[in-house]
């Protein structure tokens, strides 16, 4: 049996375009061993939720700063407070079962929010000496990220660094309870995240949906994430 992994998606778009918009983290967990299902409403995860073995909190939009006690910056970008919501609950609720979880760019910020930490809401202003975090998804535009050693991130990769893409203009300033950072960009840009406490929590800044076929580190955060998904088989949310 493979181990079924939810991926929250956007709950104001139709079943066709989060198919479209979300289905490389589809084909990714597929390509891993995993089976995937599209979370798009509270409805969709309270029927789900007890065959579900892991998530992923993939990218998108920008999370609500009030919900880590911040006015909106002017370059604040846009939000979704719908699936602020829902994104939350599935996080608190996995956590509470002690269920795998993978959180993508946005989703690995908004797990950050949900466990008490703060974001930057625009790096080009509220940290103007890193570099352009926002480019187009080709080779030569990627960046290294460096891995904290000893760290769970390093064990998974298996790389002390490897070159990622880059899309955000947010980014994790102050950790959330039991939050260690372990990846930075060259700029200090927090890039990778993992959370004690839990068998397998972890976070990337970047897109490996789109580059696992290209870079193994990428590949292998997949495959990590099924495999102890697989543990998780007959085990429900609570």
């Amino acid at each position: 049996m493979h181990p079924c992994i939810g991926v929250s998606c956007h709950p104001d778009y139709t079943f066709e375009k989060n198919q479209e918009q979300f289905g490389a983290y589809l084909q990714a967990i597929e390509d891993a061993g995993g089976e995937a299902r599209l979370i798009d409403s509270f409805e969709t995860f309270s029927q789900t939720r007890t065959h579900l073995d892991g998530l992923i909190i993939p990218g998108g939009c920008d999370v609500q700063p009030s919900l880590y006690h911040e006015e909106p910056h002017p370059q604040l970008g846009v939000l979704s407070p719908a699936r602020d919501r829902l994104e939350l609950e599935m996080i608190r609720s996995a956590l509470r079962a002690d269920l795998p979880i993978l959180g993508i760019c946005r989703g690995m910020q908004i797990l950050n929010v949900a466990l008490g930490g703060t974001l930057y809401q625009d790096l080009a202003t509220q940290l103007p000496e890193s570099q352009q975090h926002q480019v187009p998804d080709e080779p030569e535009q990627r960046h290294r990220v460096r891995v904290l050693a000893g760290s769970r991130m390093a064990e998974i990769v298996g790389e002390s660094e490897f070159r990622v893409n880059s899309r955000h203009h947010q980014a994790l300033k102050d950790p959330g309870q039991g939050v260690t950072f372990c990846g930075w960009s060259d700029d200090g840009v927090v890039e990778m995240c993992e959370v004690a406490g839990y068998r397998l929590v972890i976070g990337v800044q970047c897109h490996p949906e789109n580059i696992y076929t290209e870079i193994p580190a990428c590949a292998r955060l997949f495959s990590a994430l099924v495999t102890e998904s697989a543990r998780s088989i007959s085990g429900t949310f609570a």
